[in-house]
């Protein structure tokens, strides 16, 4: 039996049709951003199971939609990626929408979030780390106005503590966040982040960067 979907703003019930997923400023290139490329896809398999096709864009500066999302002939909106701006955001706001993976701030998003399990996400990490006999680990503050990373350095933190292993967060409290496509400022801030890594008193031997496209430039730093 299948349920009826959500109702959107004209109070016309979603019927099995087409769902779009739209990337905002973001991709999901197996390469490059795995876990993003795993979610698009185990969506357009759920999507197939209920019998609902599947459109696939990305939206990049020029704010261009597909053209069946242009002309309104969707049921439905899963997005990803970085909150619109406000034209673009009243476009997208005449149909459901699901944001996925995308908590990455308080504000500029609406409709319904399905996110990551911050807290496990670091726990497993610690968890890794201290199975293969690491004894001082350390939680790379990437961005400090990602509202998963305070999840995910808590779960690491706890789980090094309920390990009895040594622990530090490494942050700098001036930088508000980098961006992962502007390489030399991302490059800057890992540059500061690892220079105080590396002048701990003490310095750890496993170490967790909670943002995958930022790990080829902290093994560089």
């Amino acid at each position: 039996v299948k349920r009826r979907g959500p109702r959107s703003r004209t109070g016309r019930a979603t019927r099995p049709g087409n769902i779009a997923v739209l990337m905002i400023g973001s991709e999901a290139n197996p390469l490059t951003a795995p876990a993003s490329a795993e979610a698009i896809h185990a969506v357009e398999s759920s999507l197939g199971e209920l019998g609902y096709s599947m459109t696939l864009g990305q939206v990049r500066e020029n704010n261009r939609l597909p053209s069946g999302v242009d002309r309104g002939e969707i049921d439905g909106l899963i997005l990803h990626g970085n909150a619109p701006g406000r034209e673009l955001a009243d476009r997208l706001r005449r149909f459901p929408v699901v944001w996925i993976m995308s908590p990455r701030a308080a504000s500029g998003y609406w409709g319904d979030r399905v996110v990551t399990d911050n807290a496990a996400v670091g726990q497993l990490a610690a968890e890794y780390l201290v199975d293969r006999g690491h004894r001082h680990v350390a939680f790379l503050y990437l961005e400090t106005n990602h509202l998963g990373y305070p999840v995910r350095a808590d779960g690491f933190s706890q789980a090094a503590s309920e390990a009895g292993i040594a622990c530090d967060i490494v942050r700098d409290a001036e930088s508000t966040g980098m961006n992962a496509s502007d390489f030399g400022t991302a490059r800057d801030s890992i540059n500061g982040l690892v220079d105080r890594l590396v002048a701990l008193p003490q310095r750890p031997t496993g170490l967790f960067v909670p943002r995958a496209q930022a790990t080829p430039m902290v093994f560089e730093a």
